[in-house]
């Protein structure tokens, strides 16, 4: 058994027959608002007359409504022709329609004999991919700001196929993320609240969609110094990543801390007689901090510290799969230019072993870390859908040795998972700045989507690819090209 895709009577062939009807539709709405524009022309400079036309005037936004009944219809049968097919197809009963979308798109990515029009094919399917931006404007940021951090990653269980990654049903909008509470009004820095609004909603069967996602939301600061996750579920799941809590000067509380040695092994940081090679250091980078942790390079030996997930001695917090993260923290040197190490900060198991795409490393030798500014390190992960295992841990090591007589600074660190702005949309992370925010302080994140595949946006229109959280392969063996919608 297999899926028709584009042979004789196939789905695509079908779906893009229906596709042409409601393009036909939104034709139609689009000249009814012209014409009445077009009347509206000549009535221009007689004031005393324009009373007559009102009517019609008020009406031109809602004027073809009564054609949005018949896009709604042709959603059901579109609906019904897919899950249909896959019945067909897959000889499978889907438990609803999302569960037939979600065997179709495996079926698309997997390999298997399908029929496609020049005959059967052990290729995979895929249509045309959008081309997505994201750029993120600060105004009005104070001095030292933070930064917000955006991931328009799709569940890894979700992706259609492993080199995408972005999520193709993402609205083209500018949207207002701004600080709404902050010290002054009662919330501690580095925990204040943000108010994020995009445009105008509009139902899929309305003539103007996609305008905007009509998101309006409130989310908070990723902080090193707020790590209750029951309260929110969004914030740093690390604890003591500002490094402001010490056991002794050479031991950060609540992480282990080693370093190699000369023969290859490793020591603990705090028993072993170099344990200066990693200690505290008063200097800071967020305003109310009191220490940062400091490593002292010689060339040869490389530094490692490491927080436990799930454990009393590290965080209680425990890491999901097939789930995405954000990471961010800030390095500095201490003692002129570093020009030569690389560090890596991962989510890795108890060999040090980084778990899917969880890792972001920094080569010194292209990015110099001075003692006159501190640079931002961010990273955005995926966990694999998998069990991921138990002993899992967030790593932060020297891959190659430190140069020698140079000491580099860490802190502010923190590790969360980012908040989605709608469903099936992206995701932010609003991490601290070497200043607190203040009312009034705000970001424009600008989303560019140009909407250019017409499957993805007819899928997305008509068969609810955006609710569902799901998104078509746009890359493989076969492609059902747009001209199918004709």
């Amino acid at each position: 058994m297999a899926i028709n895709y584009n042979g004789t009577g196939g789905l695509f062939v079908r779906l893009g027959k229906l596709f042409q009807l409601v393009k036909a539709i939104e034709t139609f709405q689009g000249t009814c608002r012209e014409e009445i524009d077009d009347v509206s022309d000549v009535f221009v400079g007689d004031v005393a007359a324009l009373w007559q036309i009102t009517p019609l005037t008020d009406s031109r936004e809602s004027f073809a409504f009564p054609m949005s009944v018949q896009v709604e219809a042709i959603s059901n049968i579109c609906k019904t022709v897919l899950v249909e097919a896959v019945k067909d197809g897959l000889n499978l009963q889907p438990t609803s329609f999302v569960h037939a979308l979600e065997l179709l798109i495996k079926d698309m990515k997997s390999g298997s004999t399908k029929t496609i029009a020049s005959g059967s094919s052990t290729n995979t399917i895929y249509v045309e991919a959008n081309t997505i931006s994201e750029t993120v404007a600060t105004t009005s940021i104070v001095s030292g700001g933070g930064t917000m951090i955006v991931a328009n990653y799709m569940p890894m269980s979700k992706l259609a196929t492993s080199v995408q990654k972005q999520n193709q049903g993402v609205f083209a909008e500018a949207l207002r993320v701004e600080c709404i509470q902050d010290e002054s009004s009662g919330t501690d820095p580095g925990k204040e609240l943000f108010h994020v609004t995009g445009k105008e909603r509009k139902p899929t069967a309305n003539q103007e969609w996609p305008l905007g996602s009509g998101t309006n939301i409130t989310c908070s600061v990723m902080s090193a110094g707020a790590t209750n996750r029951i309260s929110n579920p969004y914030g740093n799941m690390l604890v003591n990543s500002g490094f402001d809590l010490w056991s002794s000067a050479t031991e950060p509380i609540r992480w282990v801390a080693d370093h190699s040695r000369a023969s290859g092994s490793w020591s603990n940081g705090g028993t072993d007689s170099d344990a200066d090679k990693m200690e505290q250091k008063n200097i800071n980078f967020t305003p109310d901090g009191d220490y940062s942790l400091e490593f002292n390079g010689d060339g040869t030996e490389k530094h490692r510290v490491y927080q436990v997930f799930g454990a009393a001695s590290g965080t209680l917090a425990r890491v999901a799969p097939d789930s995405t993260y954000v990471f961010s923290c800030r390095l500095r040197s201490t003692s002129g230019t570093i020009s030569s190490g690389v560090i890596s900060a991962s989510l890795a198991n108890a060999s040090y072993t980084s778990i899917s795409t969880a890792t972001t490393t920094l080569d010194f030798s292209s990015t110099n870390i001075t003692d006159s500014a501190w640079v931002h390190v961010t990273g955005v992960w995926q966990t694999d859908t998998q069990d991921i295992g138990s002993d899992i841990r967030f790593v932060l090591q020297m891959t190659t040795a430190l140069q020698n007589g140079k000491s580099l600074l860490i802190d502010e660190l923190v590790l969360g998972k980012p908040h989605p702005l709608y469903a099936g949309g992206p995701a932010i992370a609003i991490v601290r700045g070497s200043a607190d925010y203040l009312i009034e302080n705000y970001f424009t994140l600008t989303i560019a989507n140009n909407n250019s595949s017409e499957m993805q946006k007819y899928f997305r229109k008509l068969l609810d690819t955006e609710i569902s959280g799901v998104s078509l392969p746009v890359a493989g063996g076969t492609e059902m090209a747009d001209s199918l919608i004709g």
